[in-house]
């Protein structure tokens, strides 16, 4: 069995999953954590700089590890549909936007994608070659050298030529101030309301062929028929492509086969009346003089969306990527430990909120609660208890009568007296609770004298604003230790491909 998954599949997937960030039903988190430092491999330490960050596995118990790493929580404030930036740049070959050639967004070898972005705006390619059929490298950009600039659906000019034989339209203007607009990607619009303009300007346009087979022993008497139907399934009027001067046919080498079409009129842009539009699908066929259908010369009309290129900006392009931002800001209003080491980036859907935590120093300047959340449990040291401090990564052991209880310290804070604990399924900590009773050593993870603390320091146990273990891990990023200061900030984004 032949199957394959398809990319309107894959847009459709994209398209859910951003109307599932958006929607009041589901609320979406980044989340940073994991403080404690990945394992060592055979050779070399975490620290050196040829050290290679284990790959995210897929795998329940790892899911769960994320979650039992968080350290904070801010909710996703943008999210978009993205496609991979292709900067037009002169003397790169573009390939034509071509329905028929499922490499046609992607490079290959020196042909770059279809669709180009320049000076904010993209537009596609619907001929590459000169009138000698040669492929070219594009030398002038659509956006305007020595044209007046192209920023719009253009309704007077279809299309537009430039000097170096290449074709281009209109697709879309690219939001600057987009989080998302990156070196990397640009964000794709929203579908339109208004399809006029858009229909005006290339709507059902036949722009170019794709000879898929080329024949034998043509010649001046074989005729090119050119049949359409509109989107109400009514005919358009038969074009004979050989006879029509809107059109060159280039018959020619040892076998005298079909080397292209060549559409004069898409090219003169003092022409636009010429232009045929309006068609939802197409078909050429080719004939002897005696009118038998030959079946050894297979020709692929080129045709524009129904309601035109720009349109539906999600359907036109490759946008199988999905963005989602957060901000964090220094501690994110008491809600995020600094100076506290993060290796994991994560995007978590639903999680909880406890409304009977206490949250820590959350003034709300900038984060509505609900909008960011405290990750992290700690131990409450009577005043003036910590006086020292143990630096992230540490181990925690408090023994009790049975099992002992042993965590990784997330972070000191020996202003409020508090030490900052985490848990996951490393064979080095346990999941058994603390209690408030009994004493806790900390041993450093940078070696030298243990630090210790009577059961009768402890004054509370506070568990975090986010309840652990719960909501589902969607996204997971293995980084080097990257340490967060309160001077920082960081803009989070995460892509998903799908």
């Amino acid at each position: 069995m032949s199957a394959i998954i398809t990319n309107n599949f894959r847009k459709e997937s994209c398209k859910r999953f951003i109307d599932d960030v958006i929607s009041s039903g589901s609320d979406y988190f980044i989340g940073l954590g994991k403080t404690d430092k990945w394992p060592d491999d055979a050779t070399l330490p975490e620290d050196n700089p040829l050290f290679s960050v284990p790959l995210p596995n897929g795998t329940i118990i790892e899911d769960a590890d994320v979650l039992d790493n968080l350290i904070s929580l801010v909710k996703v404030s943008d999210q978009k549909a993205l496609i991979p930036r292709n900067e037009w740049k002169s003397g790169r070959k573009y390939k034509v936007y071509d329905p028929y050639d499922p490499k046609t967004f992607d490079l290959e070898g020196s042909q770059y994608p279809s669709y180009i972005t320049v000076n904010n705006n993209i537009y596609v390619c619907l001929d590459n070659k000169n009138d000698n059929g040669e492929l070219v490298a594009s030398t002038e950009s659509p956006y305007g050298a020595t044209l007046t600039a192209y920023t719009t659906f253009d309704t007077d000019n279809h299309v537009r030529k430039t000097s170096d034989s290449y074709v281009w339209a209109f697709l879309q203007n690219n939001d600057e101030a987009s989080p998302f607009y990156t070196p990397e990607f640009i964000p794709v619009n929203v579908d339109l309301t208004d399809f006029t303009n858009a229909r005006a300007a290339t709507g059902g346009l036949l722009y170019n062929f794709n000879v898929e087979t080329s024949g034998t022993g043509l010649d001046s008497t074989t005729v090119f028929k050119l049949t359409g139907i509109d989107v109400n399934g009514n005919a358009k009027p038969e074009v004979i492509l050989n006879t029509d001067s809107r059109f060159a046919l280039q018959i020619g080498g040892g076998n005298n086969s079909l080397q292209r079409i060549d559409y004069v009129d898409i090219n003169d842009v003092s022409s636009p009346s010429d232009v045929l539009t309006g068609y939802f699908k197409a078909t050429v066929q080719v004939y002897n003089s005696n009118g038998t259908l030959r079946d050894d010369v297979v020709v692929r009309p080129l045709i524009a969306p129904l309601d035109g290129f720009g349109s539906r900006p999600m359907s036109d392009l490759p946008s199988f990527y999905a963005g989602c931002y957060s901000r964090f800001t220094g501690t994110v209003d008491g809600e995020a430990l600094v100076d506290t080491p993060i290796r994991q980036i994560s995007l978590v859907k639903n999680p909880e909120r406890s409304l009977d935590s206490p949250s820590v120093n959350d003034d709300g300047a900038s984060y509505e609660d609900e909008n960011a959340l405290d990750a992290v449990n700690y131990i409450q040291f009577a005043p003036g208890t910590l006086a020292a401090a143990a630096p992230t990564g540490s181990i925690i052991l408090q023994t009790h009568t049975g099992s002992d209880t042993i965590a990784y310290v997330d972070g000191y804070d020996t202003t409020n007296d508090r030490i900052y604990y985490h848990s996951n399924s490393s064979n080095d900590v346990n999941y058994i609770p603390f209690s408030a009773d009994d004493d806790i050593t900390v041993t450093p993870s940078t070696g030298g004298e243990a630090l210790t603390y009577t059961g009768s320091e402890i004054t509370g146990l506070v568990n975090s604003e986010y309840v652990h273990n719960t909501g589902k891990v969607m996204f997971v990023d293995h980084r080097k230790k990257i340490v967060r200061n309160i001077d920082q900030t960081e803009d989070i984004k995460i892509v998903i491909q799908f």
